[in-house]
């Protein structure tokens, strides 16, 4: 047996795959003869039964009418002469007597054995060597009236022998360009190469990039293993380089948590003692307000008959301003107990929570003929009075910023895998590009002289979304609608005045 061992890789290579490329064309050879054979067998016996049922068609009136029209069946057979691989057509009649025949010269001794006639329902066919005979039962309204009997050549020897010869030529020819190929196309492999592998394998196992396979030469292989060694030399200073800056970073981020944890714990209390203040600030104001605003009231119911027309005026400039005012702190106090308030998290259904929203607008909604929809919204874990807030917000929003036709809102949620994500959208007047940034801020108010309000209501839907630790944001066309866009998380739970994901603890 020969030596494998003894053989260079290049030829191993060229007989591995000149013996891939010969059992390739062989087994497609194979395939190619068997497949052919098979589907040209078939198409034989297909065709016969094509041309059986139409002759047999043809000659079942002359059957029927007996005798007096054996002719026209005789002419009827006469016209298979075109096929000339039939070489027998029989008709019998139903007690089996040869009704009406047409035989090729050479196949003259041949008659067909109606006794050993396979079984058929009425079409069927029977090999014979290279014969193909076909059976073809006559009827007339379920009346059996003879047997249709034709006998053809296969010519299958022939055919096979044709597919055969191709495959053989096919192969030598496989052959012989597979071994050209093969010997163009295949460089010589040797030991620098192996050599090389092996040193990558033990770099990549042991991790050590001091290793170098020292081979030197002018060949590609050569300059391959220099470029290998060259490539582990940066690699090996790299790694120091990365190891000593790693140990620089992890000090540096170190300090830097530490600042940033201090200045994140000064900022939560400066947030908080402003959010406060705030709080505070607004609600001590009130008093002194309300004051002003009982007296200058007092003022013009008593003195609007005696004061001129101008001092009339300056006194209405004063009470409308107390008003506006009370009304920008009543605003502030409400932000702020957004903030200060602890979240009341619970399951809620937001169906409910909307329908609440609803019923808090419900003269606001008939005052304008506001048509509102809304799809089926889920159970989810969420402050039910702060998602009221929100909803009511967003829809008193939509109805004050109508266009000229009835306001058109629909509330909508889509699902996915951490969140909901619910829609609020409007045909209103919509919102041009350059207030995009400013709609959440507060007493920012677009269309001022227009529309009244303080400019608080988007900063409290901001502010209750935050607090849920989900976004809210919006997609506008001028003159076309709005849509608001918030996500609320599904797994959350109350920390405080804040939500927090939940966590799950593992008791070892």
């Amino acid at each position: 047996m020969l030596n494998a061992t003894n053989i260079s890789i290049k030829n191993k290579l060229i007989i591995i795959q000149l013996c891939t490329a010969i059992v390739s064309i062989i087994l497609c050879g194979i395939f190619f003869v068997i497949s052919y054979y098979k589907l040209f067998n078939n198409y034989k016996v297909e065709s016969l039964e094509s041309i059986a049922v139409v002759v047999g068609d043809n000659v079942t009136p002359a059957l029927e009418f007996g005798d007096a029209y054996k002719d026209d069946a005789n002419e009827s057979l006469g016209k298979l002469q075109k096929h000339s691989h039939i070489v027998n057509a029989t008709i019998f009649d139903a007690q089996g007597k040869i009704f009406a025949q047409h035989i090729r010269g050479k196949d003259n001794n041949f008659s067909f054995n109606l006794a050993a006639l396979p079984k058929i329902d009425k079409l069927g066919s029977l090999k014979d060597n290279d014969f193909l005979n076909i059976y073809y039962k006559l009827h007339h309204q379920d009346e059996f009236l003879g047997t249709l009997c034709l006998r053809a050549e296969m010519q299958s020897g022939i055919i096979l022998k044709q597919y055969l010869t191709i495959s053989c030529i096919v192969l030598v020819l496989g052959f012989l360009i597979a071994f050209l190929l093969s010997t163009l196309l295949q460089k010589s492999i040797s030991k620098p190469i192996l050599r090389l592998v092996n040193s990558m394998k033990e770099v990549s196992q042991k991790q050590d990039y001091s290793i170098r396979t020292n081979q030197r030469g002018s060949d590609e292989i050569a300059q391959l293993s220099e470029g290998f060694d060259d490539m582990l030399e940066q690699i090996q200073k790299r790694d120091k380089s990365l190891q000593e800056a790693h140990g620089a970073l992890e000090e540096r981020v170190e300090e830097r948590t530490k600042e940033l944890q201090h200045k994140t714990k000064e900022l939560e209390i400066s947030n908080k003692e402003l959010e406060q203040f705030a709080y505070v600030a607004s609600h001590d104001l009130q008093e002194p307000l309300r004051m002003i605003g009982s007296f200058s009231q007092l003022i013009a119911r008593r003195y609007s008959n005696i004061v001129d027309e101008e001092m009339n005026e300056y006194i209405h400039y004063i009470v409308d301003g107390v008003e506006r005012m009370q009304k920008l702190i009543k605003d502030l106090l409400l932000l702020s107990r957004v903030g200060t308030q602890s979240m009341n998290i619970k399951e809620s259904d937001a169906s409910l929570i909307l329908y609440r929203s609803l019923s808090n607008l419900k003269y606001v909604i008939q005052e304008n003929g506001a048509e509102i929809t809304y799809d089926n919204l889920p159970t989810l874990q969420v402050d039910d009075l702060k998602l009221t807030q929100l909803f009511q917000n967003l829809i008193s929003n939509a109805i004050k910023f109508r266009a000229d036709v009835p306001p058109k809102i629909h509330i909508s949620v889509e699902e996915s895998d951490k969140a909901w994500k619910f829609s609020v959208k409007d045909n209103g007047i919509g919102i041009e590009k350059e207030y995009a940034n400013k709609i959440f801020m507060i007493f920012q108010r677009l269309n001022r002289n227009k529309y009244p309000g303080t400019g608080i209501g988007l900063a409290i839907c901001k502010k209750i979304v935050d607090l849920h630790g989900g976004e809210i944001t919006f997609e506008s066309e001028v003159n076309e609608g709005t849509t608001f866009y918030f996500s609320i998380p599904k797994d959350q739970e109350a920390v405080g005045n804040k939500v927090v994901p939940k966590t799950s603890t593992t008791v070892v």
